[in-house]
């Protein structure tokens, strides 16, 4: 007789095509569930604690618009929307830049590694590659940055969703710190056409390389 047997299988650091995790249910994610999910308006403003534009410091180049959106959620229904801004072509520009970043109040101790990153969607055109990095700091606004550590995705296709973090790069902790920052960003080249990205599921947590779930049957 033949048995059907439903199993789980967790696929590490990959995007599967069965039914997908999010990271804002886990108990390592440190941050909370609507700064992982953007699933209300509040995920996203210009307050310390909030996913907000950058730039940071004065003559950095300019890194476009985020907005809450309601719709274009991965695993639950909010997202974060943003459009690039063009600051000319290289090497004198910086190109086609997004950028959201995010302070969190989160007290870490030399030899804690953290895992950090979220996804993105190009809605609409194309990119030459999404950013994620991650410093430590202990400055409340997260300015100055102690421990750094970063992913350069260089393949990220259009109108399916891709983790940021591919490699799932970690930070290890060498100085104590207060405080951490995540940054999500992607980047085109004059030729591109002007692009939409929407992010979601960002996860900031110790030891945190997050899991895909996917079912199937075993005859």
């Amino acid at each position: 007789m033949v048995k059907r047997i439903l199993c789980i299988v967790a696929f590490v650091g990959l995007v599967s095509a069965g039914p997908v995790f999010s990271q804002c249910a886990d108990p390592d994610n440190m941050l909370s569930s609507d700064a992982c999910g953007f699933d209300t308006a509040a995920s996203v403003g210009d307050g310390t604690g909030w996913w907000n534009m950058e730039p940071e410091l004065p003559g950095d180049p300019l890194w476009g618009t985020v907005a809450h959106s309601a719709t274009g959620g991965r695993t639950s229904p909010g997202s974060m929307v943003g459009t690039p801004f063009d600051n000319g072509p290289p090497p004198m520009g910086w190109g086609k830049l997004l950028g959201a970043r995010y302070c969190l109040a989160m007290p870490v101790a030399v030899g804690e590694v953290i895992g950090f990153g979220g996804w993105v969607n190009i809605t609409s055109g194309s990119v030459g590659f999404c950013n994620t990095v991650l410093f430590t700091s202990n400055s409340a606004t997260c300015a100055g940055a102690i421990d750094q550590a970063w992913n350069d995705n260089y393949s990220v296709p259009d109108a399916t969703w891709t983790k940021v973090n591919n490699n799932d790069a970690t930070l290890t902790v060498t100085t104590a710190a207060s405080n951490v920052e995540i940054r999500l960003s992607c980047w085109a080249n004059m030729f591109n056409d002007d692009f939409i990205a929407t992010f979601d599921d960002a996860y900031i947590g110790l030891n945190m390389v997050p899991v895909e779930l996917q079912s199937f049957t075993i005859e």
